[in-house]
């Protein structure tokens, strides 16, 4: 029977780990990508806390007493919601149990991680016994008490009290000399090539550029991909020379959008996926549980957890409750945020048409930089030809990809329609590209009742047809397609009667010096080594790439999935892959 004192206890860390688990730690990985912390965001998710807090301490009650009915000693529970305090902060702080913050990439772990688990878990038991025997583990509670004040008050600090939270940036203003780079996430080189050669609208408005129908990326996923392509190698993060590539020079005027932001060194310069305008709170609440709430969730409770909760935001109660918290009226948001089943991948659909069409020509700007990437074709690619919401959830299918290409296609001709009118178009190197391809296998089916969060689930072959369809070293995910993204590259003042078809091999780290090249001389950027798209091709030159190719059947997205290996552009991928025994 517990004391007074214990029961007290009991309920205090439970809103403790409460605590921690819907504000101090989702807040802290926002901070990591500098988010902008708003109030009514922060208020909702106290209203969430207080709502929960109180869910879970009648819970405990009524399972003290059902441990009474049954004869049960009540103390089980109180220290077994200690541990469970100790577990969620240690691994939630010190020692994660997955080793990013970015729920995609916790969907998989490897052998190695699952017996880091086990090893993390039977120390934290053992850590727990010591601190219950010795005075020192008073102590270490008093730490976490005061490591959640100090948290508190760091996050209040930060706290954005000002209606207006629009960011300063230039991602639709342009110049007399400019840099584009439109890239799109997930597209298979050969499925845009297919789009290509049946859209003759999309062929006709890309008369003046290059089309590289073999490309190859160092990385299976986004993060490796697009260091790879402003940087000309797969730096470390941790490098100096990470940040010494175009997204960062001085002497240019940049501003990126998405993806690109998390690779720039000045923050200020990069709008994030919902940064172009300020939109409601139900959509800023929405997009934050997402991100960062089921984020942090993956450091303490494994993969599992992430892929538990994920189904629940397909659900009308879930739309319910965050507009209920949100204390807004639906049809007052200027963006539903429940318009696409997922918040984080389709935002930027919506955003691309605000930002195209309010197209700005300065003629006081020169030597700007405008990088754009774009994940709304990312998997799942739930949305049809014109770019809507598709609600079947089997839509996403070898087939329909090529529906969503047709959406792409009208995004892109859109694009340079709206160039093209406000005569920046001429001014500008425009570049069209994917970051990788399309996985082996893609998940045949997606939940449409609560139910269905506890089915298996079930995948098929993506990729159909050879060489596409062939794995890289037995790798569940990652074959030969996943590694062929395209490009196509237009120089500034180019008149063409029809767009080239290049079969050269290429590869994603040859746009850094695409990119240098087009505002300095050759000789300011030989620190890339590696080819300019946009020039003569015959003058292309020999040289090395690394790439990163999977060690086996569950390779995923952890460096330590990977092997390195250097390969040069006249040698073809695929003859590469059966030299080294990976197909």
């Amino acid at each position: 029977m517990l004391n007074r004192y214990q029961n007290i206890k009991l309920e205090v860390n439970l809103v403790l780990i409460n605590l921690l688990i819907v504000i101090i730690f989702p807040y802290n990985f926002a901070n990591l990508d500098d988010y902008n912390f708003q109030y009514p965001t922060l208020f909702s998710l106290i209203v969430f806390f207080i709502i929960t807090s109180f869910l879970c301490i009648i819970f405990a009650n009524i399972i003290k007493k059902i441990f009474f009915k049954v004869s049960v000693n009540e103390n089980y529970l109180y220290y077994f919601i200690k541990f469970i305090l100790l577990w969620i902060f240690l691994t939630g702080i010190f020692f994660p149990v997955t080793g990013d913050h970015d729920p995609f990439l916790n969907l998989s772990l490897s052998i190695s991680k699952k017996y880091e688990i086990i090893i993390k878990f039977f120390l934290i038991i053992v850590l727990f016994y010591f601190f219950e025997k010795k005075e020192i583990g008073k102590l270490f509670y008093t730490f976490i008490n005061i490591y959640i004040i100090i948290n508190l008050m760091l996050i209040l600090s930060k706290v954005d009290f000002k209606d207006d939270n629009l960011f300063d940036h230039k991602i639709n203003k342009f110049g007399n000399n400019n840099l584009i780079v439109l890239s799109f996430d997930g597209i298979t080189g050969y499925k845009m090539l297919n789009e290509l050669k049946l859209n003759d609208d999309l062929k006709n408005i890309l008369k003046d550029f290059i089309f590289y129908t073999d490309v190859t990326t160092a990385w299976p996923a986004t993060n490796g991909s697009i260091n790879a392509e402003i940087n000309g190698s797969l730096l470390d993060t941790n490098s100096n020379l990470f940040y010494d590539n175009i997204l960062n020079d001085k002497k240019l005027d940049v501003s990126v959008y998405s993806y690109y932001a998390n690779k720039l060194l000045n923050k200020q310069n990069g709008v994030p996926k919902g940064g172009y305008q300020k939109y409601s709170n139900s959509f800023n609440l929405n997009k934050f549980i997402q991100t960062y709430f089921i984020g942090s969730i993956g450091r303490w409770g494994t993969p599992i957890s992430v892929t538990f909760f994920e189904p629940i935001f397909h659900y009308s109660i879930y739309k319910n409750f965050i507009n209920l918290i949100s204390f807004e009226n639906e049809n007052e948001n200027k963006l539903n945020p429940f318009k696409f089943i997922n918040t984080i991948i389709y935002t930027d659909l919506y955003e691309y048409d605000l930002i195209f069409n309010d197209l700005v020509y300065d003629e006081s700007l020169n030597d700007t930089v405008r990088m754009y990437h774009f994940s709304f074709s990312h998997w799942p690619v739930l949305v049809n030809e014109n770019c809507d919401e598709v609600r079947n959830m089997e839509a996403d299918s070898f087939e329909h990809e090529n529906i969503v290409l047709k959406c792409v296609s009208k995004k892109i001709i859109k694009f340079l329609e709206s160039i093209k009118k406000e005569k920046i178009y001429e001014n500008s190197m425009i570049v069209i590209k994917s970051d990788h391809g399309k996985p082996n296998y893609v998940q045949k089916s997606w939940s449409t009742n609560f139910t269905d969060i506890f089915k298996k689930k079930k995948f098929e072959k993506y990729h159909k047809e050879y060489p596409h369809n062939l794995k890289i070293n037995n790798s569940f995910y990652w074959g030969y397609a996943r590694y062929k993204p395209f490009i196509m590259v237009k120089d500034k003042n180019t008149n063409k009667k029809e767009i080239k078809i290049s079969e050269k091999q290429v590869f994603l780290h040859d746009l850094s010096a695409t990119y240098c090249n087009f505002f300095y001389e050759e000789d300011d950027c030989v620190k890339y080594k590696r080819n300019n798209l946009v020039k003569d091709l015959s003058l292309f030159q020999n040289y090395y790439y690394d790439i990163y190719l999977p060690k086996n059947e569950k390779s995923f997205t952890n460096i330590d999935d990977f092997t390195y290996y250097k390969i040069s552009n006249l040698d073809s991928f695929l003859d590469f892959l059966k030299s080294k025994g990976l197909i």
